[in-house]
């Protein structure tokens, strides 16, 4: 069962699955997204930058997030929000304050509910590689009430590979039901 917006508290946390990034991923998103930027699809071009191979499109990541987090407690409400010994060992430090990082929503005069996704901000920090495996810490940011059957939540994300380093990080701000 879905996680109603009553659910969440500022500064719940959870840690993701992880998901090795493959070849087949980043072919599939060229067909679909049609961003093949030579920094992305151009080996060559790669090699000579100096660089080990193409970078994995950064909307690439940010949609292989949001398919961990439906994987995880945060969403399924199958579990606690602090499921996994690496939520406890926070990505934002020991006793860090909710972000600073703020949203404004879409800013459509009008926005219907249903929605869903009502903005984001993504950072990349380092690029991702095929091969890279990813895992995202994700903490509920801000919460904000949009009427008496919808309000949203701002996740805040940072996005690590397998090594630990910090690769991404934002927020997403989507629109959370209710209960009645």
């Amino acid at each position: 069962m879905p996680r109603c917006f009553e659910d969440y508290e500022v500064g719940d946390e959870v840690v993701t699955p992880a998901r090795t990034v493959f070849e087949a991923d980043v072919v599939n998103f060229f067909g679909l997204s049609g961003d093949q930027n030579e920094s992305h699809s151009n080996l060559e071009w790669s090699r000579e930058r100096g660089l080990p191979g193409p970078a994995v499109q950064w909307n690439l990541v940010f949609s292989l997030v949001a398919g961990l987090l439906s994987r995880s407690p945060f969403y399924n409400g199958t579990g606690p929000l602090l499921p996994h010994e690496r939520a406890r060992r926070s990505a934002w430090g020991p006793g860090c304050a909710a972000s600073s990082l703020t949203s404004h929503g879409t800013g459509l005069v009008g926005a219907l509910p249903g929605v869903g996704y009502r903005g984001f901000h993504v950072v990349n920090l380092r690029p991702v590689r095929v091969g890279d495996t990813l895992h995202a810490h994700c903490r509920v940011g801000a919460k904000h009430e949009l009427g008496p059957q919808l309000a949203c939540i701002r996740r805040d994300l940072r996005v690590f590979n397998q090594r630990g380093e910090l690769v991404q990080e934002g927020w997403h701000e989507t629109e959370c039901p209710r209960r009645s």
